[in-house]
């Protein structure tokens, strides 16, 4: 070794941090956790500061937020909160893995450790608690969607225009599809009981109600060919009475059934019997509804890549 090579200092534990912190971290070994100032996820989405450094024997620790510290060099087994790791290696591999493409300022890391702020890519804390939350589920939920509605609607005064507010936006929408879905569960757990009965009605009672409708429609068309044969007939007599020049009759109501309640009568109806599809077709062509239905399906096949006549297929980006 050269007097050069003796004399040269010692790589600061740090310059990976350093490094990772202005944008351009080198690799690294997966089995080491190199020092600096971090944020660990947690369960509750968001980030718990994690601090690794090296001590004046040469010992690396590591210390998550206030809890007590981590003797990560140590051989065998390292506890880390309720995990246990095998040594550095280990700790850089389950731990580490996590909190490695997150490190942060030092002068904010101290700030929230000491909670005189908040992570600021992250939304503000839910004022409700499952502490101080109401009893009632559904009150609960509106307390808590309310709170969430102010913050929100407070943050969306300023347009996001940078990557923090970006970050903070995409976060809190992740806390929002979280309450989403818990309010989601929790309408299905209650309406559950509820679906139940009315299934238990429904295979009761709908069988009855189909039956008695399949005899009213019966009965109903029964009456057709004798209503329009009567039809018909008081027609020809009022035709044969004009011819005569005798004065005609105020018409009477068309051929009826029934006696009781509502009677059954000959109605003339009308549906259209399309001749000539492409020219009904551009009859309705700028009707809203039909150009609704039109993109639908040309969306439908371009999102599968196929091809359209008359459309290209535009990228769209949108948030998700």
């Amino acid at each position: 070794m050269t007097a050069a090579q003796q004399s040269a200092p010692a790589p600061d534990p740090f310059d990976w941090y350093v490094a990772a912190l202005e944008g351009n971290p080198p690799p690294i070994d997966p089995t080491v956790a190199p020092c600096g100032y971090w944020r660990l996820p947690n369960r509750e989405n968001g980030f718990d500061p994690l601090a690794i450094w090296i001590d004046d024997a040469g010992q690396k620790w590591a210390q998550r937020g206030a809890e007590k510290l981590t003797h990560v060099s140590v051989p065998g087994e390292v506890v880390f909160g309720d995990l246990t790791v095998g040594g550095e290696e280990g700790f850089s591999r389950e731990v580490m893995a996590y909190a490695i493409r997150y490190p942060v300022d030092v002068d904010l890391f101290f700030e929230v450790l000491e909670g005189r702020t908040r992570w600021p890519d992250l939304p503000p804390p839910i004022p409700v608690t499952y502490s101080n939350a109401p009893s009632d589920p559904l009150q609960a939920a509106k307390q808590e969607l309310e709170a969430e509605r102010i913050e929100v609607e407070r943050f969306l005064r300023t347009p996001v225009a940078d990557q923090v507010r970006a970050d903070l936006a995409a976060n809190w929408a992740n806390r929002l599809a979280d309450l989403e879905k818990r309010i989601e569960d929790k309408r299905v757990e209650l309406k559950a009981p509820h679906d139940k009965a009315a299934k238990a009605v429904q295979a009761v009672w709908k069988p009855l109600v189909d039956k008695a409708a399949v005899l009213k429609s019966q009965l109903k068309a029964s009456t057709t060919k004798f209503l329009q044969d009567k039809a018909r007939e008081e027609a020809i007599a009022r035709a044969k009475l004009a011819e005569a020049g005798e004065v005609l009759p105020t018409a009477a109501p068309g051929p009826r059934a029934g006696t009781a309640g509502r009677t059954v009568s000959v109605a003339t109806l009308y549906r259209a019997q399309i001749e000539d599809y492409p020219a009904t077709l551009a009859f309705f062509a700028e009707r809203e509804e039909v150009r609704e239905l039109v993109q639908s399906l040309a969306n439908r096949i371009i999102a599968a890549k196929g091809t359209v006549p008359g459309c290209k297929a535009v990228p769209v980006q949108a948030a998700r």
